[in-house]
């Protein structure tokens, strides 16, 4: 493959990722990801802002005992400030003691943050620029010079001479990286096309990245779209975590990349990972997040499933194994027989025998699709349970052997500012005594899942190992909703 093919994939989430409302990465989570990006094949990892805060200092100090193979880690930091010389910079001082193997220095593009914000003048602006990274460079402690042009789409299309006037100064004190941002997020991609392409003209010997937030819905667009035009230094994080509406996510930009031929790095465990991430900022799992979501391949249709049953490609624009992932049918009001076959020939709970009279039976397969559609019109949304929907399909064809029988309806009992108390009377699996269970717990629900399972513990002992993690009530509209 050739070098023109190949896409530098740089990973800002330990920092950028971490400025994400909600999201708190403690240390051990940043070093994870960043020996997580090692095993992947990532080139580039943002490691943090020595200087900013404890928590980032904490990081580059472990980062000095930990081996990494592939991956590179940068410190981050800012020009020098204004009226400052390069000596006398605290934000540098601290990025030459990092000790980090690549430095990434952000400066002003646009008039407007230029005279607005920094209030000083466009010279100034490229002096602080030029002096900061030459003394980085000189340094001789990085093996790379990053700069980050911020806000540079918009002060592009402000003033263009402008804008790359501040590159100029970036590329004469030595930044071997130019990475283009789009800080608000707020471009189109035809827009990322024009500007890419003029820096390129203007700088084609230098390495062109992009840098690009998601606040317009475009990120992952506008990424593939500086790249068509010419980057190959691509910075995103993973499941898009950052500021405001977040950054290009990693685990949309690198599957499109290998649709269009770009050589980077494995995807084939990206679903198992982006769980891990949001495990880590402790966020909630996004279920049609693309690629990497639990429905990124689920089919509920019955046309749908009826063309995936006949061929897999039908209704799915990749195969789900290339990034982890896999196809899912469910059952609702809106299947056809084709959900019920695809449910009942992967069925764990339907023996062989049942599964069989139930394949070859169309009545049987009629008589479940009815009871979906019903159970699904009265309020139950089963479609992200299979089990219960195996269950369902047993009890359509009188084929449910329960292996429990209630005795008397449970009862709770709930005490103020206490935990719940659960009884239960139950028969298991037909036994002539019936077990009388009482549990506590933390809530109605936690309380009889625990009598239960206590229950049931003696004759199934893998059940030990289960526990309640969590449930959703959801409230139906009107009268119905409420009692």
């Amino acid at each position: 493959m050739s070098e023109s093919e190949k896409v530098e994939i740089y990973d800002v989430t330990p920092r950028d990722g971490a400025q994400g409302a909600g999201i708190n990465f403690i240390l051990d989570d940043t070093i994870k990801i960043i020996k997580s990006d090692d095993e992947r094949g990532i080139h580039g990892v943002e490691a943090g802002f020595p200087g900013s805060n404890n928590d980032h200092n904490a990081v580059f100090e472990a980062l000095r005992n930990e081996k990494l193979e592939f991956v590179s880690y940068a410190a981050f930091g800012m020009t020098r400030r204004k009226g400052k010389s390069v000596e006398h910079d605290e934000g540098l001082q601290t990025l030459l003691d990092s000790c980090a193997p690549w430095v990434t220095i952000v400066g002003k593009s646009s008039r407007m943050h230029i005279e607005q914000v920094l209030k000083t003048t466009t010279d100034t602006n490229r002096a602080m620029i030029e002096e900061s990274l030459e003394y980085l460079r000189k340094s001789g402690k990085f093996s790379r010079v990053l700069y980050d042009a911020e806000h540079f789409f918009d002060g592009f299309a402000d003033d263009p001479t402008l804008a790359l006037s501040t590159l100029e100064a970036a590329v004469k004190g030595g930044a071997d990286t130019l990475v283009l941002c789009d800080t608000n997020g707020g471009s189109f991609p035809e827009e990322i096309t024009r500007a890419v392409t003029e820096v390129r003209k203007a700088f084609g010997h230098i390495l062109l990245g992009i840098h690009v937030h998601n606040d317009g819905d475009m990120a992952t667009a506008n990424t593939l779209a500086a790249v068509e035009a010419g980057a190959r230094h691509v910075q995103g994080t993973w499941n898009g975590y950052g500021e405001r509406a977040g950054n290009a996510d990693l685990f949309s930009v690198i599957p499109n990349l290998k649709r269009r031929g770009y050589e980077v790095p494995d995807t084939s465990n990206f679903t198992a990972f982006s769980r891990e991430i949001d495990e880590m900022a402790r966020q909630p799992r996004f279920h049609r997040r693309s690629f990497v979501g639990k429905y990124a391949f689920a089919h509920k249709g019955g046309m749908h499933v009826a063309a995936l049953n006949r061929h897999r490609r039908a209704y799915e624009f990749i195969d789900p194994n290339t990034v982890g992932n896999e196809s899912s049918i469910v059952g609702s009001k809106l299947s056809g027989i084709g959900n019920v076959v695809n449910i009942v020939t992967h069925a764990q709970a339907i023996d062989e025998e049942t599964r069989e009279r139930i394949l070859n039976d169309k009545s049987l397969q009629n008589k479940i699709l009815r009871a979906m559609e019903d159970h699904d019109s009265n309020g139950a949304a089963v479609e992200a349970a299979p089990a219960t929907l195996e269950l369902l399909a047993l009890r359509a064809i009188d084929a449910f052997k329960p292996k429990i029988t209630e005795v008397k309806n449970p009862t709770v009992h709930d005490e103020l500012g206490g935990l719940t108390e659960a009884t239960i009377k139950v028969l298991i699996n037909g036994c002539e005594e019936p077990q009388h269970i009482v549990a506590e717990g933390d809530g109605q629900i936690d309380a009889l899942s625990k009598a239960l399972l206590k229950a049931m513990r003696s004759q199934y002992p893998k059940l030990a190992e289960f526990r309640l993690t969590d449930y959703e009530v959801h409230k139906l509209p009107g009268p119905g909703g409420t009692g």
